[in-house]
């Protein structure tokens, strides 16, 4: 598609004209295809940002995308991750749901044209 003219408006601001990192840090995109890096099952849900989200916070929510039991049967939050060997592919899309719903953005892009997005504030996640 070329793009000759028009804009991005996310709560009245233009988005270009803020920085590329503010940006980037208001939107939370989930891929059909999910990344993990090498590390524990807690170093692939939060970020710098979530660092000190309790083991009770990050409990709550994989048991609302229903893979606490997954987890405890890999070995717990800090039990080595091995996400191909590990996880389906749609706990490995539930794995990254559940990253953001811990790592908040103002934007939630989801990667496949047949989603449905059923908006539950953040207020009522437990």
């Amino acid at each position: 598609m070329d793009v000759k003219s028009g804009s991005i408006i996310i709560d009245g601001i233009d988005t270009s004209t803020i920085s590329i990192n503010q940006y980037r840090g208001s939107i939370n995109a989930l891929a059909q295809d999910a990344f993990f890096l090498p590390g524990t099952v807690r170093d692939n849900l939060i970020s710098a940002d979530s660092a000190v989200l309790s083991d009770e916070q990050l409990e709550t929510v994989l048991h609302r995308t229903g893979l606490w039991d997954k987890v405890q049967d890999i070995g717990g939050l800090d039990a080595r991750l091995d996400a191909e060997a590990s996880l389906s592919h749609g706990e490995r899309q539930l794995f990254c749901l559940s990253r953001a719903m811990i790592n908040q953005s103002r934007v939630l892009a989801l990667d496949e044209f047949t989603s449905k997005l059923v908006f539950v504030p953040h207020s009522q996640w437990g």
